[in-house]
C-alpha cells in the first residue's frame, strides 16, 4: 500500500494554510460541521453551535485541486484495500484542504469502521475468556484513575495529575513493558512515576485494543502532559478506536482547558495564531542553557547545484585593492539593505553587483539560464543573493546573505535581509553589524503608500537608530515602473516623507541621500541616468563613498557577538561575527559567555583574506580551535580573560515605547540585543521619566503607555550577555519586538550580573546504546586535568560556580530526545482561543494572576504553554518555560496549574446513524478542578467583583457551575 502515501507536496502546501482555515467543512454544500462547538442546551442535549464568525480562506491552487480530485476518485475505487494507517492519512489531507466531501467522508468512515468490527471479531475468536478485573471507581483521584463513563468502545478516566501518560501507541506498549531503569552508585534515582497503560492492563479486559499495534489503533484520543490533570478517553474496541481516531483526523473534538497564569491577562485578547516550530535534538543536549535563548533553524531545501557567486572584482582606475590584491590602505565598509517585501531590494543589490563584476562569470550564466527556463529573466540578478529554493519560489527574500562589492574608493560588504516583518530576527540580527542601513522603499503606486500605512517604512528607521547604525541612505526603486515613469514629483513626494520619518526617530541629517534607482534596468546605479534628467545629486554607488572611512570604537576589551557558526570539513569551527569592541588576533585564548567554553583562535578572515589582526567594526570569520561547532551558537559573546562578559541575571533600562497600549508588571515580550533575541520580563516599573527635562516624574508607575519614557527592572528569561550602554554602546542597546513589531527600544543602565562564570559539561546521547546502560551519569577524572566528553546516554546537568558543582537530576525517563518549542515563522500554524474569567491577586506577595479558560483547536496542550509564554503570560508552575519562578510558585501551588474540564466529540455511529447523519450522537464530558487545584484557587484573591463570580463558580466543585467555552464568550458579549 505504499502507492496510497499521499505525495509530501500536499502536505506541505496544506500546513501553509493560515489557522483560522483549520475550520474544515464536512460537506461542501453545508455548514462547516468538522469544526462545530458542541454546547449544552437548557434542555441537557447536546447540539452543535455553528461557528457564525468569518474566516479568511487562502485560495486552493488550480493544480492541487486537480491532484487532490484525482486521487479522490481511485481513492474511493480501492477504499477495501486500505489499511487503517492510510485511510486516516486520507482524511487528514482532504480535512485540512477543506476538500473532504460528505460521499468520500462517508466512504473513508464505512471502511474503517468494517476493519475495526472485523480485527474485533478475530481477536474475540483468539483470546481466551476471563473476566474482568472489578475496577474500584470509588478511589481517590489522587490516588488511581477513576473511570466516569464506559460505553461499549471507549470509556473515559479522570488521569491523576502525577500519572504519566504515552503519546502514542507505541510508546505506551514499550513503556508498560519496559525493564526498570539501572540504578547509579549514588542510587539517587526518582521514584518512577506510575502509568496509566499499565493501570488500564492490570483492571481491563484483553479486548482492550490500547498498546497493541501502533500503525492500527489509536488508543489515547486526547493527549495530556504529564503533569495534567484531566479527561481521558481511550477506546475499548478497534472499531472506537478507528473511529476516534477519524474524528481526531477530521478536526471534530471539542478540547477546553482552564488554567492559572502570571500577570492580568488583556480580558479583550480571544485569539492567539502563531506558528510553533518543535526543537528536537537526538545526538546532544546542551546541558546548563536554559530554554528561550536564540536556538538554530532548520535546514533548508538546496537549491540547483550552482558554484558561488561571489568573486571580488578587478582593480578599477588604478586603485590599489588593499587586502583584495594590493598592499595599498583600503577601507571597508558594511551596509545593510532594509526594505519591506516586495520592494525591488534584492534586485538592485543583484544588478548593481553584475554593474560592477562582483558575480562569478560562470556562475552568473548559470543563474540567468535557470531564469529564463523558468520564464523569469527579470530575476536573473537577484536570484544570485536568494539562493533558497523558497525564496526564489516566493519572490522574496527570507535567510539574510552577504555580497561583496567594491568601489573606486571603498570595499563593501552588502547584507541583504527580508521584508518581511515576521523574520524581523534575521534581519535585526543582521543589522547589529551594519555601518550604513540602506533603506529600500517603492515609488510604485500603492506600494508606497501601503509601506506608510502599516508603519513599516517608520519602523525599519527606528530598528536602524536602535541598532546604533550612524549612517542612512535611502534607495527609491521602480522609477521605471509604469506608474512613475520617472516622475520628479514622486521622487521629491517621497523624499520629504523619509526625511520626516527619519528625523523623527532620532537622526540629525542635514542632508539625507535619498537617491532615485531602477533595479531592472539599471538607472543611476553606477553613473548618471539620462531618464532622469532633472536628478543632479550622486549614483547609488557616488552616494556610499561619499560618506567616507566609517568611525571606529575606541579601544577596549574585546566583544565579540556571534552571528554564525559554521562545521567546515578540514578546517573545523568556524564563528562569523562583527567585533565590536577591542581587538582579536590569532593565537589568544577567548572566552564565549555564557557558556564558558574557551577556545584558541587559529586564523582570521576577512572578505576570504588572512588577517593579523582585527580591530573593532571588522566582520570576521574566526577559526577556533579547542571546541566545536555544536557547543557553539548565534548570540554568545566571545570576550577576552582580562575582563570576561557574562550573562545578566537582571539590568536596570531606560525605555521609550512606541506602540503598545500599556506595559505593566509581568509583560514579557521578546528583546533583540546585539545578535541575540530573548524573551525578558518587566519585572517592576521604577519611574515614568519626563521627556523634556529627563527627570523623574512618578515612582512606580502601574503602567506605561505609548510615547512614554519609563525606567523599568528587567529580567531575561534565557542566558544573554549584556552590558551597560555608557561601557559598550553596542551591547547596551536593543527593541521590544512583540507580535510581529517593534513597540519600543531602551538602552540599559545598570546590570547585574550572575555571580561567575558559567561553566558547562557536553552530554552527547547515543540512541544505539543498550537499555542497561540508560541510567548512567558520566564522571570525569579530576587528576586528568583534560576534558572529556562522555558519551553514554545520561540525565542530568553540571554548572560550574563559585564553590563547587551543581549537579541537577532531571526525572527518570527512558526518553533519548530533548524538545523545545518556538514561536517562529518556519513552524507550523497553531490557534488557540481564550477567555479570561478572573483576575486575582496572591495574599500574601501580591502577586497578579488570571484565571483563564483555553479552546485547543489545533496541536494538544503543549501548545497552550508556548502560546500563553509568547503573549507574556507564562502558566503558574511550568517548569519548562518558567523555570525562574518554579521554586516560588511550588511554595502555594502543588504542580502544573492546567485542567481539562471539558471533552467533545461524537460517539461511534449506528449504521442507520452513518446511512442518515454521518456521525453518532454528541458525548460531552465535563469534570471540575481536582481537590489539591481547587484549593490552590482558594488561597488566592479576586480583585473586582467581576472575578469574584467565576472564582466562586470555579471554587465550588460543581459541575453546574461550569459552562462551555462558547458559552463564556456568549455571557461576555452580552455583557
Amino acid at each position: 500500500m505504499a502507492m496510497w502515501r499521499l505525495p509530501a507536496a500536499l502536505h506541505r502546501w496544506a500546513w501553509r494554510l493560515p489557522p483560522v482555515t483549520f475550520s474544515v467543512p464536512l460537506w461542501r454544500k453545508q455548514v462547516p460541521l468538522a469544526r462545530a462547538r458542541f454546547c449544552s442546551t437548557d434542555a441537557g442535549t447536546q447540539v452543535p453551535l455553528e461557528d457564525t464568525r468569518a474566516t479568511a480562506e487562502a485560495e486552493i491552487p488550480p493544480e492541487v485541486s486537480e491532484l487532490f480530485e484525482t486521487l479522490r476518485g481511485e481513492a474511493l475505487r480501492r477504499l477495501d484495500d486500505f489499511q487503517p494507517i492510510h485511510l486516516f492519512s486520507l482524511c487528514w489531507a482532504y480535512s485540512t484542504a477543506r476538500l473532504l466531501d460528505q460521499e468520500l467522508q462517508r466512504n473513508i468512515t464505512k471502511a474503517a469502521l468494517r476493519l475495526g468490527r472485523a480485527k474485533d471479531a478475530t481477536q474475540a475468536a483468539q483470546a481466551k475468556v476471563e473476566e474482568e478485573q472489578s475496577i474500584d471507581e470509588d478511589a481517590g483521584e489522587s490516588e488511581t484513575p477513576r473511570v466516569v463513563k464506559a460505553t461499549e468502545h471507549w470509556m473515559a478516566i479522570m488521569k491523576p495529575a502525577h500519572w504519566q501518560v504515552s503519546v502514542d501507541a507505541k510508546e505506551a506498549s514499550r513503556m508498560a513493558n519496559a525493564s526498570p531503569f539501572e540504578e547509579d552508585e549514588d542510587n539517587e534515582e526518582e521514584p518512577e512515576k506510575p502509568k496509566v497503560q499499565a493501570w488500564i492492563h492490570k483492571h481491563m479486559s484483553q479486548k482492550y485494543p490500547i498498546c497493541t499495534d501502533a500503525t492500527e489503533a489509536f488508543g489515547l484520543l486526547h493527549r495530556l502532559d504529564a503533569q495534567t490533570s484531566g479527561v481521558l478517553v481511550c477506546a475499548r474496541s478497534y472499531e472506537g478506536a478507528y473511529w476516534l481516531r477519524l474524528q481526531w483526523c477530521q478536526y471534530a473534538v471539542d478540547k477546553e482547558y482552564v488554567c492559572v497564569v502570571h500577570g492580568w491577562v488583556d480580558r479583550s485578547e480571544r485569539e492567539i495564531h502563531k506558528r510553533i516550530r518543535c526543537l528536537v535534538k537526538p545526538w546532544r543536549i546542551f546541558l546548563g542553557l536554559h530554554f528561550g535563548s536564540s536556538l538554530g533553524r532548520p535546514p533548508q531545501r538546496p537549491v540547483r547545484p550552482v558554484p558561488r557567486a561571489v568573486r571580488l572584482g578587478p582593480k578599477r582606475h588604478g586603485q590599489s585593492t588593499g587586502e583584495f590584491g594590493g598592499d595599498g590602505p583600503f577601507s571597508v565598509t558594511q551596509l545593510s539593505s532594509l526594505c519591506i517585501t516586495r520592494s525591488g531590494k534584492t534586485t538592485v543589490l543583484g544588478k548593481l553587483s553584475a554593474s560592477l563584476d562582483a558575480f562569478d562569470p560562470e556562475a552568473h550564466r548559470q543563474v540567468q539560464d535557470l531564469a529564463w527556463e523558468l520564464g523569469r529573466p527579470a530575476y536573473a540578478h537577484g536570484w544570485m543573493l536568494d539562493r533558497l529554493q523558497d525564496e526564489r519560489e516566493l519572490g522574496s527574500t527570507v535567510l539574510s546573505s552577504m555580497q561583496r562589492f567594491e568601489s573606486s574608493n571603498c570595499s563593501y560588504c552588502a547584507f541583504d535581509t527580508p521584508g518581511r516583518q515576521d523574520l524581523a530576527r534575521n534581519y535585526l540580527s543582521v543589522m547589529s553589524l551594519a555601518d550604513v542601513a540602506v533603506l529600500v522603499v517603492s515609488a510604485a503606486q500603492g506600494e508606497w503608500e501601503a509601506a506608510v500605512d502599516s508603519g513599516t517604512v517608520k519602523g525599519l528607521a527606528l530598528d536602524s537608530f536602535t541598532m546604533g547604525i550612524k549612517h542612512v541612505v535611502v534607495w527609491v526603486t521602480k522609477m521605471d515602473d509604469y506608474t512613475v515613469q520617472f516622475d520628479s514629483a514622486r521622487y521629491e513626494e517621497i523624499k520629504k516623507a523619509m526625511t520626516a520619518f527619519l528625523k523623527e526617530v532620532g537622526y540629525k541629517l542635514k542632508d539625507l541621500p535619498v537617491i532615485p534607482v531602477a533595479g531592472l534596468s539599471g538607472e543611476n546605479l553606477t553613473s548618471k541616468s539620462s531618464e532622469m534628467p532633472w536628478y543632479a545629486g550622486h549614483s547609488a554607488i557616488e552616494a556610499l563613498d561619499s560618506l567616507g572611512e566609517m568611525n571606529r570604537p575606541a579601544e577596549k576589551p574585546l566583544r565579540l557577538p556571534v552571528l554564525k557558526v559554521h562545521d567546515v570539513p578540514d578546517v573545523g569551527c568556524v564563528i562569523v561575527g562583527r567585533v565590536e569592541t577591542g581587538s582579536i588576533r590569532p593565537g589568544i585564548k577567548v572566552i564565549f559567555s555564557p557558556s564558558g567554553l574557551v577556545a584558541e583562535v587559529k586564523s582570521l578572515l576577512r572578505a576570504g583574506k588572512k588577517l593579523s589582526e582585527a580591530q573593532g567594526g571588522d566582520v570576521v570569520s574566526v577559526n577556533l580551535s579547542g571546541v566545536e561547532a555544536c557547543e557553539l551558537r548565534r548570540g554568545m559573546v566571545a570576550s577576552n580573560s582580562s575582563d570576561v562578559a557574562a550573562d545578566a541575571e537582571s539590568f536596570m533600562a531606560q525605555v521609550v515605547v512606541f506602540d503598545h497600549p500599556g506595559i505593566r508588571a509581568g509583560y514579557c515580550p521578546a528583546i533583540m540585543v546585539h545578535t541575540s533575541q530573548v524573551p525578558c520580563e518587566f519585572e517592576e516599573l521604577l519611574s515614568r521619566v519626563d521627556r523634556k527635562t529627563g527627570n523623574d516624574a512618578e515612582a512606580h508607575p502601574a503602567s506605561a503607555k505609548s510615547g512614554e519614557v519609563v525606567k523599568v527592572k528587567m529580567r531575561p528569561r534565557g542566558l544573554v550577555c549584556v552590558e551597560s550602554f555608557s561601557a559598550y554602546p553596542p551591547l547596551g542597546r536593543f527593541a521590544i519586538r512583540d507580535h510581529g513589531k517593534t513597540v519600543g527600544v531602551g538602552v540599559i543602565k545598570e546590570v547585574t550580573k550572575r555571580c561567575g562564570p558559567y561553566r558547562s559539561l557536553e552530554v552527547r546521547i547515543n540512541t544505539s546504546i543498550p537499555d542497561r546502560c540508560r541510567g548512567l551519569i558520566p564522571r570525569t577524572s579530576e587528576s586528568s586535568g583534560q576534558k572529556k566528553t562522555t558519551r553514554w546516554a545520561a540525565t542530568g546537568r553540571w554548572a560550574m560556580w563559585p564553590g563547587g558543582v551543581e549537579k541537577r537530576k532531571a526525572p527518570n525517563s527512558r526518553r533519548t530526545v530533548s524538545t523545545f518549542c518556538t514561536v517562529g515563522p518556519n513552524g507550523k500554524p497553531s490557534f488557540t482561543e481564550l477567555y479570561t474569567l478572573s483576575h486575582l491577586k496572591h495574599p500574601e506577595t501580591q502577586e497578579p494572576y488570571s484565571l483563564v479558560v483555553l479552546k485547543l483547536h489545533t496541536g494538544r496542550t503543549h501548545q497552550i504553554r508556548v502560546h500563553m509564554l509568547s503573549i507574556g503570560h507564562p502558566l503558574v508552575t511550568d517548569s519548562k518555560y518558567a523555570e525562574e519562578r518554579l521554586a516560588s510558585d511550588r511554595s502555594w501551588c502543588p504542580r502544573n496549574f492546567l485542567h481539562t474540564y471539558r471533552l467533545a466529540f461524537r460517539d461511534v455511529p449506528s449504521d442507520q446513524e452513518l446511512e442518515e447523519h454521518g456521525f453518532g450522537e454528541v458525548q460531552e464530558l465535563v469534570t471540575p478542578l481536582p481537590n489539591d487545584l481547587t484549593q490552590t484557587l482558594q488561597s488566592l484573591e479576586p480583585v473586582d467583583e467581576i472575578s469574584r463570580k467565576h472564582w466562586e463558580d470555579w471554587c465550588a466543585g460543581e459541575v453546574s457551575h461550569l459552562q462551555a467555552f462558547e458559552k463564556y464568550l456568549e455571557a461576555a458579549q452580552n455583557a
